[in-house]
């Protein structure tokens, strides 16, 4: 059984399939471990990557598996937006928070969605799994 963050993960990227881009801040697999690209090169035609922590330039064949960038509000209502659900996007705005429409809040200040609260993750995968 998928979890509510890999439920909001894949919806996210089939609505925005650039969350994949190999580019600054994309998280990558080598073998077992993850890592972060910080750099990319293009010397003659041959891309390279540059990880955070190594000192050897990767081609992407040698990534196993590549996890994208992590999934950030813009995402979430984007997703909402082309699977018909915006309308449950309030907009109400507090001190440090965006709120949906059942008043279930987005903390303004960790963008990233596996820091939000969980009630947040489990609207958000609720809304998601039903555009299968």
């Amino acid at each position: 059984m998928k979890t509510h963050l890999e439920i909001i993960r894949e919806a996210c990227i089939k609505a925005n399939p650039s969350i994949l881009e190999l580019k600054f801040g994309c998280e990558i697999k080598i073998n077992d471990a993850l890592g972060k690209i910080i750099i990319v090169k293009n010397i003659f035609g041959v891309t390279t990557y540059k990880v955070i922590g190594s000192n050897i330039d990767y081609l992407e064949d040698e990534f196993t598996e590549i996890l994208g960038r992590p999934i950030r509000l813009s995402d979430i209502i984007f997703t909402l937006y082309k699977n018909k659900k915006a309308q449950y996007f309030g907009g109400m705005l507090d001190d440090n928070s965006i709120y949906f429409a059942n008043r279930i809040g987005w903390n303004l200040l960790h963008d990233d969605i596996e820091l939000q609260s969980q009630p947040t993750k489990d609207f958000i995968a609720g809304l998601l799994k039903e555009t299968k």
